[in-house]
C-alpha cells in the first residue's frame, strides 16, 4: 500500500504535532535564557536557559512542519522531511544523551565539579521529546510508503 491521501493527511497530522511542540519548546527555551519566560512550566518542562538548543529545537520542529502540506495532498516528497526530522530528533537525542553519560562518569569517578550532579540536571526538552518521534522512526522505515 503506497501512501495515499487519507494515509497522508494522519502522517501530516502527526508531522503538525511534532514540528509545533518542537518549535512551541524551542521558543520556550530562548524566552527562559532570556529571562522572560520562567516559573513554574520552565521547571515542568526541563528547561535550562540554553538559546542554542531552543534554537536547534525550532529548526527541528520547521524540518517537521515544512512537509505538512504535500503529506496533507499524499505526496510521498512530504515523508523526506518526515525522516530528517526523525534523524535530527535523533541526534540531539544521541548528544543529550552522551553529555548525560559523560556527566554520569564524573559523577562516579568522585571528580569535584559532579559531587551534586543528579540525572535530572540533564533532562532537558531535546531528550524526552525523542519519544514522541518513535511513530516518526515507524514511517521513516515503512518501504511501501517510499516506493
Amino acid at each position: 500500500m503506497g501512501l495515499n491521501k487519507s494515509l497522508g493527511q494522519v502522517v501530516a497530522t502527526y508531522s503538525t504535532l511534532i514540528g509545533l511542540l518542537y518549535a512551541f519548546l524551542g521558543f520556550m527555551e530562548i524566552l527562559t535564557g532570556l529571562g522572560l519566560s520562567g516559573g513554574i512550566l520552565s521547571k515542568i518542562l526541563f528547561m535550562k536557559g540554553d538559546m542554542i538548543a531552543g534554537a536547534v529545537l525550532i529548526t527541528t520542529g520547521v524540518v517537521y512542519l515544512a512537509g505538512v502540506g504535500s503529506l496533507s495532498r499524499g505526496e510521498r516528497e512530504g515523508l523526506s522531511f518526515v525522516v530528517v526530522g526523525v534523524l535530527l530528533s535523533t541526534v540531539i537525542f544521541a548528544l543529550y544523551l552522551s553529555i548525560m553519560g559523560a556527566n554520569a562518569l564524573g559523577y562516579i569517578l568522585g571528580f569535584e565539579d559532579w559531587v551534586d550532579w543528579t540525572w535530572i540536571d540533564d533532562v532537558n526538552p531535546g531528550l524526552w521529546l525523542w519519544f514522541l518521534t518513535i511513530p516518526g522512526i515507524y514511517i521513516s522505515l515503512k518501504r511501501e510508503w517510499r516506493e
